[in-house]
């Protein structure tokens, strides 16, 4: 079942993921990795969209590709996209929050501070958990075991 994807655009975009990636695994989520389309061409960004539609949740690194973030949001509506900022020297924390928050006037996005992937991940399956038991179970042994004590 197609649940949540994790999008990226460049090298360090998909490095930034790698947390998400491993505590995702860790819980036993099936996730996909998908690299937005570049450089951005109106057929590409279509065939984009229609496979987007088929997810809940993208979880998305956002650095060079944050110029797209409004027009896919806007686009692709049944999707709630978790947006985590990955500032580079090009595109600095503050440019990248500008364009953030004129995106989320538009549509409804979640954004986590900079490079907060795990975070991210979290946030996915909780959203996923309000539609889907399952994922509460994962939640709930997930913190079962993250606030056990550790022994000595």
């Amino acid at each position: 079942m197609n649940e949540l994807l994790l999008l990226s655009t460049t090298a360090s975009e998909y490095e930034a993921l790698t947390p998400a990636r491993a505590l995702l695994t860790r819980l036993g989520i099936t996730h996909q990795d998908r690299t937005l389309p570049r450089p951005p061409s109106l057929p590409l960004i279509q065939n984009f969209l229609q496979e987007l539609s088929q997810y809940p949740v993208a979880l998305w690194a956002c650095g060079e590709s944050a110029h797209l973030l409004s027009l896919l949001s806007l686009n692709a509506p049944q999707t709630l996209f978790i947006v985590m900022p990955v500032p580079s020297t090009a595109l600095p924390e503050p440019v990248l929050n500008a364009l953030f928050q004129e995106a989320a006037r538009q549509a409804p996005i979640a954004f986590t501070p900079p490079h907060a992937a795990e975070s991210a991940a979290l946030l996915a399956v909780h959203w996923l958990s309000a539609r889907h038991s399952s994922y509460q179970d994962i939640l709930h042994a997930y913190r079962t075991q993250k606030l056990r004590p550790q022994n000595a």
